[in-house]
């Protein structure tokens, strides 16, 4: 037995010194996504600051192995360090310091006893055997085989921190209520079924030496079966012919360590309480001394817990978890905020903490961010332009008034058409647009003139378009250029905005007033004033 119990010790170590290799410890709880939570939207709306607290997290269950030493406190006095016990145990958490755990355990320990009892006492109990005996001396010696489970509570005090992050070490105590069964048996008869002869020892020692004899002597004798089984009460509920079952109490407590995410191990003491005398076969502690208080177990035992899942889907159990993690993160992230500050130095409008360019001369137009405004970008900002919205393509002076030419020639156009479209030549005029007096506004009896000119263009992606604008001799001749110039923008806006035609094929002319499409006549002058012919 002893072999074996070091033989579990050694594949115990063998698994934390292997679960040890290259270990890494888990990321804090601020780094939880939603999906790990047991309610993604709760803590979605948690992160935003739209609900009080965030969601559970997704933990997972934890599976330990166990084993040690298993020791037994009764009538007769306890071995040390005892027999062995091992078993399992599997446990999940309830919340941030509690959790729940089914333990369940198989140990097995032998008593020895090198001061004899009379066979008058020993007849109370085993009255066969004392009639064996006589009036000769026995020793008290029994070996005992107990499975236990039970489902405990525990509390552990390790994760609440407030100065780091996450912890390696918890510590941690519980309590739990269970079943057991054991078979207890007592070596009283030798190998030929006669009591043993222990009349040639000495039976009062005066010191340690003494007593030590005396104790290899009764082993010497002894033929290490036990035959005979223990006594019952006549109350006790049996599973079968040898096991008696009986309710425990398990209390104890533990100190664990976290190896990497997967692994922890620990070390472990459980004191198992039961209304049972009998666990080593005795009532009696001396001849004339009936026992007053119950057998009981004692379990110190290493442990391993292996976290079952994966980490793509839950965290660690959360009593390796940190509660206050995530909130001191927030707190750390609000104190790194900047003070808000209302100064708006150049007096735009637009505070400091916010203005990108916080020195804009006094009256400046500025945007949102604080920056002069220059609308038309001709180098000149609004607050000095003369002219802040110029028409696009022509050269600016220092005032920021376009150079926008009275009139143009057909030639000039020619040859701008010319250069521009690379002398390729077309065969066709497109339709022609028609405006109210005075107006540029699109109207709706123009748009299926549009829709063809779209199409047109459509199909000949590498054509450019010339669009120039006319008006009658009404009005003066710098208001018609102008009017004529919007006229033939108007058009182009509307092909480039319901069409997707890109701005860079149309090439924009005006005419005014100075040359008209058709002789300034009475009768022509809805013509000339009233239309803006677009042509390839």
């Amino acid at each position: 037995m002893k072999r074996s119990y070091f033989k579990w010790m050694y594949v115990f170590a063998m698994m934390v010194f292997i679960g040890g290799i290259n270990a890494q410890v888990t990321t804090s709880t601020s780094g939880f996504s939603d999906e790990l939570t047991v309610d993604p939207a709760q803590n979605s709306q948690w992160k935003q600051g739209q609900a009080k607290f965030s969601a559970k997290p997704r933990d997972m269950w934890e599976l330990g192995l166990h084993a040690g030493s298993f020791i037994l406190s009764s009538d007769v006095p306890a071995q040390i360090p005892g027999g062995f016990a091992f078993g399992f145990h599997v446990r999940k958490s309830l919340n941030y310091t509690f959790s729940l755990r089914f333990d369940a355990d198989y140990g097995s320990y032998k008593g020895f006893d090198h001061q004899f009892i009379s066979s008058g006492h020993l007849g109370l109990d085993y009255p066969a055997i004392a009639d064996l005996y006589g009036n000769g001396r026995s020793a008290r010696v029994f070996s005992t085989k107990v499975i236990t489970s039970s489902f405990q509570g525990i509390f552990n005090m390790g994760n609440i921190l407030f100065h780091k992050d996450e912890n390696k070490w918890n510590l941690y105590f519980l309590g739990g209520i269970g079943l057991y069964i054991h078979d207890t048996n007592m070596d009283f008869l030798d190998a030929n079924g006669q009591p043993y002869d222990f009349s040639s020892i000495n039976t009062n020692p005066m010191d340690d030496a003494e007593r030590k004899e005396i104790r290899n002597a009764v082993k010497d004798l002894l033929d290490g079966d036990y035959e005979t089984k223990g006594r019952l009460r006549n109350d006790d509920a049996a599973l079968g012919d040898n096991w008696v079952i009986k309710p425990v109490i398990s209390l104890g407590g533990g100190l664990t360590r976290k190896i990497n995410r997967r692994v922890n191990i620990g070390l472990e003491y459980q004191v198992r309480l039961s209304s049972n005398d009998l666990l080593d076969g005795f009532r009696f502690r001396t001849v004339n001394d009936l026992t007053n208080n119950n057998d009981v177990m004692h379990y110190t035992s290493l442990r391993v817990g292996i976290n079952l899942g994966s980490f793509a889907s839950k965290t660690e159990p959360l009593y390796w978890v940190n509660p206050l993690d995530a909130v001191y993160n927030d707190i750390a992230d609000l104190k790194k905020r900047p003070v808000l500050d209302l100064t708006d130095t150049d007096a735009d409008g637009i505070i400091d903490m916010l203005d990108s360019e916080p020195s804009s001369p006094a009256g400046a137009i500025v945007d949102v961010k604080g920056k002069t405004v220059d609308s038309d970008g001709d180098a000149v900002p609004d607050y000095l332009d003369k002219e802040p919205f110029s028409p696009p393509g022509f050269g600016y002076n220092e005032e920021g008034i376009a150079n926008v030419p009275e009139y143009m020639t057909e030639e000039k156009v020619l040859e701008i058409v010319n250069d521009k479209v690379s002398n390729i030549k077309m065969e066709w005029w497109l339709p022609t647009v028609y405006f109210d007096f005075d107006e540029y506004i699109i109207n709706p009896e123009s748009y299926v003139a549009l829709q063809q000119i779209a199409q047109v263009m459509q199909a000949h992606p590498n054509t450019k378009v010339v669009a120039q604008g006319h008006a009658d001799v009404r009005g003066k001749s710098d208001y018609n250029n102008v009017l004529s110039y919007n006229r033939s923008n108007a058009a182009v806006d509307y092909l480039v905005a319901r069409y997707g035609i890109p701005k860079d094929r149309f090439i924009m002319k005006y005419s005014g007033d100075e040359e008209n499409l058709v002789p300034d006549l009475p009768e022509n002058k809805k013509a000339n004033r009233d239309r803006s012919s677009t042509s390839s």
